[in-house]
């Protein structure tokens, strides 16, 4: 990208890409809680995807979500169909089809933190204005990431990346080195993909806020009418390569 291109990037709000299968997929792919309790997780899910597009709107993003099926969105909000192949295949279609031909900074995100705000993308956006050549990473606390974003061609950054895994983070940062790109990293959030990770948001101060005090109420209520086995907290699901629910987003 030529001095020209950074220009023209950074003259124009990033793009937030937000990567979501839809709430009702969502929960019954991660099933955290029991049946009878899934529509308080599909409630869950459709009120982060809700929240994490009105703190991008708030942020002045240009705003945009990819999933390969249909999800109830607000008004406004571009829908892409993510195109096929594997994740990183998607990841770099969706950005791609986002940023247009304006060569505009991009942020991905999924839609399993519920601890992003429109401060967090505001920052980051800052941070691509001042430094056009700079990689910003979300840590998640299980090893991958919840967001990615830059100013440069995703193609070209994000090719070379393991993703899928609990290394995803330290494969994506050396693949970012190597191109001799600064990175930096935001402070670690929790993304909800497990029973023991739902357990840990519902007992911190975000939780307790009144932005989520009702929807977090109601989790926590479901969790102990659980029966035990579900009350345990469950390991990482191991998944194929390419899942029947191709399509997930950061964090990975």
């Amino acid at each position: 990208m030529n001095s020209s291109d950074h220009r023209s990037s950074t003259a124009l709000p990033p793009a937030l890409v937000v990567f979501t299968l839809g709430a009702a997929v969502e929960a019954r792919r991660r099933a955290l809680l029991p049946p009878h309790a899934r529509t308080h997780e599909y409630a869950f899910y459709q009120a982060t995807l809700e929240r994490t597009l009105r703190a991008g709107r708030h942020a002045g993003l240009a705003v945009a979500v990819a999933s390969p099926s249909a999800v109830t969105i607000a008004a406004g909000v571009e829908k892409i169909r993510q195109p096929s192949g594997s994740f990183g295949e998607r990841l770099i279609g969706s950005i791609t089809l986002a940023r247009g031909a304006s060569n505009r900074g991009w942020i991905a995100v999924g839609t399993d933190c519920p601890d992003l705000e429109a401060a967090t993308f505001r920052r980051v956006a800052e941070g691509l204005a001042t430094h056009p050549h700079r990689v910003i990473l979300g840590p998640a606390e299980d090893g991958g990431v919840y967001l990615i974003a830059a100013n440069g061609c995703p193609q070209t950054l994000l090719s070379n990346v393991s993703w899928g895994h609990r290394r995803t983070r330290e494969s994506l940062r050396q693949s970012l080195e190597g191109l001799g790109l600064e990175v930096e990293e935001l402070p670690t959030l929790a993304d909800i993909d497990d029973r023991g990770a739902l357990r840990r948001w519902l007992a911190s101060p975000v939780a307790h806020s009144p932005l989520w005090a009702d929807i977090a109420g109601v989790l926590r209520e479901a969790i102990q009418r659980a029966p035990s086995s579900l009350q345990r907290p469950q390991g990482r699901v191991r998944c194929p390569v390419n899942p029947p629910w191709a399509g997930r987003a950061p964090p990975l």
